[in-house]
């Protein structure tokens, strides 16, 4: 069953992580600021990624405006800025249309459309889904991180403080995660498991999974039994940013064995944004649905 953000483990996770006594100020401060996604209801921010796709040197550049609420339903609207598909909106509603997403798609084919989250046209060069729109995901990832320090008593060597930077023209503190224990390694598919599945159990990376294994096309593209690769982290270093007014990560520089793979920016990010019941509706005046 596929994962939304958050689930009842990250959260009792987040909550028990931050009790216990760290020494470390990295790990304090990336504490408040899981303790800041888990109090975020709603979001409105402009997003600009590069995704490493397909070649080392090749970076897929987006830019996105969304509008997201997490409690008590979890909705979001998504405008495109850039190509393939520039001007195209999305709309998804938890519960509603089977679980698909809602495509104004400003282009061909000419009408509104209701695609899955997983279908190859919504996550075309995209290493995402929709469904991972916010901060929720590095949420888990960072209280994955801590928790395997801890157990190896690293805590200084994987986290580590690097001083009050500005950052998207905003003050933040920068924080590096560096896992010296980073590497791929064999797994075996289980029955019904596709890469994101594989990928949200371990707070690993899909994209790096599929990229690593040359006979996997495509994310649902492994059946039961197959051996493929797997890193056992989701990065060998991730350099943060947290935006020291709202204690969220505005900034991530996701690194792998052959350098950066990811690198999100978010900018104008609004934290109380107190939106309409028409805004996550497809009659909301300002779209073009």
């Amino acid at each position: 069953m596929k994962r939304l953000f958050y689930s009842t483990v990250a959260v009792l996770s987040i909550a028990f992580l931050s009790f216990q006594p760290h020494p470390n100020k990295a790990v304090d401060l990336l504490n408040d600021m899981m303790t800041s996604i888990e109090e975020t209801d709603q979001l409105h921010y402009i997003m600009k990624s590069w995704e490493r796709i397909e070649s080392d040197d090749e970076k897929n550049y987006t830019k996105i405006k969304t509008k997201l609420q997490e409690e008590p339903t979890r909705k979001m609207y998504i405008k495109k800025f850039t190509n393939p598909n520039k001007g195209a909106e999305i709309l998804w509603v938890e519960g509603k249309r089977g679980g698909e997403a809602y495509v104004y798609t400003n282009g061909f084919p000419y009408f509104n459309v209701t695609l899955s989250p997983y279908s190859k046209r919504m996550r075309k060069k995209q290493h995402h889904t929709i469904l991972n729109s916010g901060f929720g995901l590095l949420s888990e990832i960072v209280t994955d991180a801590i928790e395997r320090a801890q157990q190896r008593d690293a805590m200084d060597q994987v986290f580590q403080y690097k001083g009050e930077v500005t950052h998207n023209n905003r003050p933040c503190h920068k924080i590096v995660i560096q896992d010296p224990t980073f590497h791929f390694e064999s797994y075996t598919v289980k029955e019904g498991e596709d890469l994101d599945d594989i990928a949200g159990e371990r707070n690993i990376c899909a994209y790096l999974i599929k990229e690593k294994n040359d006979n996997v096309d495509y994310y649902n593209d492994v059946s039961t039994g197959q051996t493929i690769q797997i890193p056992s982290s989701y990065a060998k270093k991730s350099v943060l940013f947290i935006d020291r007014k709202n204690m969220l990560p505005i900034g991530q520089h996701l690194y792998d064995d052959k350098g950066m793979f990811e690198r999100y920016e978010f900018h104008n990010v609004d934290t109380n944004p107190s939106f309409s019941d028409k805004e996550f509706t497809d009659d909301y005046e300002e779209y073009g649905f």
